[in-house]
């Protein structure tokens, strides 16, 4: 196995084991069985969790490229893709969580609250600028629209990192430290794609 492979699966692994455990912990009480690790409220735990790993999957993802020019390990780029959509699989786990078993379905409140609480309709949308993403992620998505196309409509990663920024702070109770700083690497990272990606020289051979 190669080590392009290994590198594949250990994100992979990483990246899947918090939903893993959500998903065991709420086996555990949907058989009568406590679940210490959800709390006092297991659905407002999941919620924020699935949120916070959502974020951290963009922040990963936006992070591969320049990991790879300052580690000169392009085999880290093999990963972007899945992480991105590992951002967009934990920010769909957070909204059905929200959806399904906060608002139990209910179409009318969680409409009340999307026009009441802008930080939840700031949310919606960096869900929905993040769905195109998703959809062409696949390379047969990118032939179809042409490399520079996709490049363009890759750019709205920018906005949802804006829209998920300001959902994760406002939405979190209290002054937190971990929103801001979710929000500063992400700024971070933003600028980092919008200054271009800086090359560094190539080494030479005696080097």
């Amino acid at each position: 196995m190669s080590s392009r492979t290994l590198w594949k699966i250990g994100v992979f692994t990483f990246m899947a084991f918090p939903a893993v455990l959500l998903a065991y912990w709420w086996s555990l009480l949907l058989q009568g069985q406590p679940a210490p690790a959800l709390g006092v409220n297991p659905v407002q735990k999941t919620v924020l969790e699935s949120g916070v790993f959502s974020m951290r999957a963009l922040i990963f993802a936006l992070a591969v490229s320049p990991l790879a020019t300052l580690l000169r390990r392009p085999q880290i780029l093999s990963v972007r893709r899945m992480l991105g959509l590992f951002a967009f699989f934990y920010a769909s786990l957070h909204g059905l969580a929200y959806i399904g078993l906060d608002q139990l379905f209910s179409l009318t409140t969680l409409w009340e609250d999307l026009l009441k609480r802008w930080p939840i309709s700031v949310g919606m949308i960096g869900w929905l600028l993040l769905l195109p993403l998703a959809i062409t992620s696949t390379r047969g998505m990118i032939k179809r629209l042409g490399a520079k196309n996709w490049k363009r409509l890759h750019k709205l990663v920018f906005a949802v990192a804006v829209a998920a920024s300001i959902h994760n702070i406002l939405i979190t109770k209290g002054m937190q430290i971990e929103p801001l700083v979710h929000a500063s690497l992400l700024a971070l990272l933003v600028m980092y794609r919008v200054a271009g990606r800086p090359r560094f020289p190539k080494l030479s051979p005696a080097t």
